[in-house]
């Protein structure tokens, strides 16, 4: 059997077969979220097999996902993820945070980074989120 078992519905829970559905629940119209048979994939793959791969992009990922690759090596799709995380310490120490980090996005083929977040962890254990907005409006209607 594949990887790809089928599709469930995220509200309803119903489950369906891969050719018998796209996108949305007939029943509700919820989103379906994809059905991998993980305890195949745990049984064979270990997280080395795929941390050890020398893509630094999210193909190399590829055995644990329902997709095939993309022709060619110069796709964009290539050069999607693997972007560096900082560990702005001296930062975080100044802020009175215990850790903080900075994603580059910078790096990213097509230099968007909007929706792209960037975490700190205060001492209390709590997580403080920063997020560019797109220029998007928050519930009051003001950006």
């Amino acid at each position: 059997m594949g990887k790809f078992l089928g599709y469930r519905c995220s509200l309803c829970g119903t489950e369906f077969s891969p050719d018998e559905i796209t996108y949305t629940c007939p029943k509700d119209g919820g989103n379906v979220d994809v059905v991998l048979d993980y305890e195949g994939l745990k049984n064979k793959y270990k997280p080395e097999d795929i941390l050890s791969r020398n893509d630094p992009s999210l193909w190399r990922y590829l055995p644990l996902v329902p997709v095939s690759q993309p022709e060619g090596d110069a796709t964009p799709l290539h050069a999607v993820g693997g972007t560096p995380v900082f560990n702005l310490s001296v930062l975080a120490q100044k802020l009175g945070l215990q850790n903080l980090w900075l994603k580059d996005e910078s790096r990213n083929h097509n230099l968007w980074i909007g929706r792209r977040n960037v975490v700190g962890s205060r001492p209390i254990g709590q997580c403080a989120n920063a997020s560019s907005s797109g220029g998007a409006r928050d519930r009051s209607g003001t950006r």
